[in-house]
């Protein structure tokens, strides 16, 4: 039984959702309709390294949620029967360890259970080899959406989405987690602005940590540098992404990497981009977030809170401080060298040629001193080149230098990023090629099975027998069909006879498909067969009857009675259901195939001969038990015997043919693939199901039943009905490709 935890909600951005198409086609992903414990899969929404998220239904309380699924494809792969498995032994414990850190972090997360700006999850399990996370669906967009309709967000916006981006984080960090990849498209949008942070990577990171098989993710701009080298994380770590993402914000792109900036930092700080347009302590708090170094950041949530303090009156402020700055300046002083000239003049005029030498030899003096000033500050200034040119001297060498090295790290980097890629190429290829290799072995296991042995794909599927591949003659010819008593208008809907190749080996159902095997089909999908069936009223006359139905045809039935009262929509989306659920190509018969096995190697009008005396021991006809019980006038058109059974019979009741199916004839009837066509000219020589040409709007139907005259009864026997019919007396058995 799948284990359990409880928890919250989530939001989901429809804007990005997946095709739905891509669930049955996609090999990784589980089918749409795949049951998860008590939820059934719809479609895929996401799909990355390390899980695919679904949109999915409580089928207990009938809504929609969305699933995570925990698959690190670099080391498992999914099963043809749907089940996850790692590549090899030596990647179990890996794996294993992963899916632990998964449900620790949904755990966690369940936890945070409204936490402001966090996804809530609301429960969580183990199944199919794997884990997953269960989280409610509520519409939304990302922020990159947002951002790449808007551009950048006015300042308004940006407090809706960071205060709750703070106390969220703040919590997780508390609980011992980073989330390491913080970015906007993480970042979900209601409708009222407010944020919810998604895709939490615990158990991402910690298989990084612990084994060389998995890629190291990050996204350019938003991861912090520590990130890409050995250098300690923390909550740093995930205070860089989101002032990375705040600066896309107010910029209108990313920052650029941290890579690039180690050798070359041509980052545009916050404060100066933003200028005018958003607080500065908004833009001083997200420039202190992008510090490239761990520790010239802040250190936690706490220690980066203060720098966003001043958002709500800064602006004003600003205004203000400007205003005063311009007041308190002060107007520029007199030059006071002015004064001793004028002293000077005042000396001249008053003293006479005595005073002139006085103020002479001053004038000397004065100018003496100036010159020895300019010499001293030209020597200075001359030390200070000096000094200068070997500090930028140095500086440049240590730019160079640390260029050189974050050149050699990013090589090294990209040269790790080659192999791990080359690695999970190669494990993908030995993924694949071991699927193909099962595949194989049970095709080779099926061909290989002795004739008239019968087995299951499933517990829930239906017996099969493999048919082998052959030629034989398809048909009926003129003096059969005279012999039967075939009514003119009838007879030449099987002819010409003509010769037929099946060309490879299939497997078809042993029995018709019985009515608990098609209830357990209904009771796992929900699928809706209507409330009327077509009923005999008396000689020829038909009418669908409400109340009538697969569960009530009119008539006694358990659960290994051949089911009826099925359309042929009904018998396709039943082998549909097959498909997802073994992974194997189940199919209807072609009516080629079905009379190839109803013949069963014989060239008579049935396989225990031409006869019609002995037909009650080999199938359950429209014989004498049934003109007794109901009343029915005997003719030509009756099996001269007593079968013992006045309506259906179960399906082990009579003998099987010679390759080891029952009721091919009587019965029930039974749908096949092809359209309807009133003879066969130009039809196929390969067995194919035959549509080109035909009236597909009505699907052949072969075998007779309980209910058909005994000219029907036969191996040559056509018929058809509209797809959408449901009748008392027509059923359906299974195909599939080896």
């Amino acid at each position: 039984m799948p284990r359990r935890g409880q928890g919250g909600s989530v939001l989901v951005d429809d804007s990005k959702a997946v095709d739905d198409t891509a669930a049955d086609g996609n090999t990784i992903a589980l089918p749409a309709g795949s049951r998860v414990g008590k939820y059934r899969t719809l479609s895929v929404l996401g799909v990355g390294g390390f899980g695919i998220t679904y949109r999915a239904v409580d089928t207990q309380l009938d809504r929609e949620v969305a699933i995570k699924e925990y698959l690190p494809t670099s080391m498992a792969a999914r099963l043809p029967d749907m089940t996850v498995q790692p590549h090899s032994t030596h990647r179990a414990e890996d794996f294993r360890w992963g899916r632990d850190r998964f449900l620790a972090e949904a755990r966690t997360l369940a936890r945070l259970e409204h936490a402001p700006g966090i996804v809530n999850v609301h429960d969580f399990l183990e199944a199919n080899g794997t884990a997953y996370m269960v989280m409610a669906l509520v519409p939304g967009q990302t922020l990159e959406t947002v951002l790449q309709r808007e551009h950048r967000l006015t300042q308004p916006a940006i407090e809706r989405l960071l205060y709750p981006l703070l106390d969220g984080l703040e919590k997780v960090h508390h609980a011992g987690f980073l989330h390491r990849d913080i970015k906007p498209a993480n970042i979900l949008v209601d409708a009222d602005g407010g944020p919810s942070l998604i895709d939490f990577g615990a158990a991402r990171e910690a298989l990084q940590g612990r084994t060389h098989a998995m890629t190291a993710v990050f996204t350019p701009g938003y991861a912090a540098v520590e990130q890409m080298t050995a250098a300690p994380q923390g909550p740093w770590t995930d205070i860089y992404a989101l002032a990375g993402t705040l600066y896309h914000c107010i910029a209108g792109t990313p920052p650029p990497s941290a890579l690039d900036r180690l050798m070359d930092d041509k980052l545009v700080p916050a404060a100066e981009i933003g200028r005018g347009h958003y607080a500065p302590s908004l833009l001083a708090a997200i420039d202190a977030g992008l510090a490239l170094k761990g520790g010239d950041r802040p250190q936690s949530i706490p220690q980066w809170r203060p720098f966003f303090a001043g958002i709500a009156t800064s602006s004003r402020a600003q205004r203000e401080g400007a205003e005063t700055r311009l007041m308190a300046t002060p107007l520029p002083r007199r030059r006071r060298w002015l004064w001793p000239a004028v002293a000077a003049v005042v000396l001249c005029v008053a003293g006479g040629a005595g005073a002139w030498v006085v103020v002479e030899e001053r004038a000397r003096t004065l100018q003496r001193e100036k010159d020895e000033a300019a010499a001293k500050a030209k020597a200075e200034a001359d030390a200070k080149a000096k000094e200068a040119a070997a500090a930028a001297a140095r500086k440049a060498a240590a730019d160079k230098a640390r260029a050189e090295a974050a050149a050699r790290e990013k090589a090294k980097a990209e040269a790790a990023a080659r192999e791990q890629a080359d690695q999970e190429a190669r494990a993908r290829k030995a993924a694949e090629d071991e699927v193909a290799r099962k595949v194989a072995a049970e095709k080779a296991r099926d061909a290989a099975r002795p004739r008239g042995e019968a087995f299951r794909d499933c517990e829930r599927c239906p017996e099969v027998v493999m048919v082998p591949a052959g030629t034989f003659m398809m048909g009926t010819t003129a003096a059969e069909e005279a012999r039967e008593g075939t009514p003119p208008n009838a007879r030449e809907v099987a002819m010409p006879h003509h010769q037929v190749t099946i060309g490879a080996p299939f497997a078809l159902g042993k029995y018709p498909v019985t009515r608990g095997e098609f209830a357990a089909f209904v009771a796992a999908t929900g699928h809706q067969t209507g409330t009327s069936c077509s009923v005999n009223v008396g000689g020829d006359r038909w009418q669908d009857t409400a109340g009538r139905s697969w569960r009530n045809p009119g008539y006694t039935q358990t659960d290994r009675h051949p089911v009826v009262c099925v359309s042929s929509e009904d018998a396709r989306a039943y082998v549909a259901w097959l498909r997802r659920m073994t992974g194997k190509s189940y199919r209807l018969p072609t009516e080629a195939e079905w009379e190839y096995a109803a013949r069963a190697g014989t060239t008579t009008a049935r396989f225990w001969g031409d006869g019609r005396g002995e037909a009650c021991g080999y199938a359950n006809v429209h014989d004498l038990t049934i003109v007794s019980a109901l009343d029915m006038p005997k003719s030509h058109h009756v099996f001269p015997c007593a079968d013992g059974h006045v309506y259906s019979s179960p399906v082990d009741a009579f003998p099987s043919n010679p390759w080891g199916f029952n009721d091919m004839l009587g019965n029930v009837r039974q749908w096949v693939s092809d359209c309807w066509h009133t003879g066969y000219e130009r039809a196929p020589a390969g067995g194919e199901s035959w549509e080109e040409g035909g009236d597909c709007s009505r699907r052949v139907t072969r075998g007779g039943s309980w209910f058909s005259n005994a000219w029907v009864t036969r191996a040559a026997t056509r018929g058809a009905y509209t797809i959408g019919v449901r009748n008392f007396t027509v059923g359906f058995r299974v195909a599939r490709d080896n």
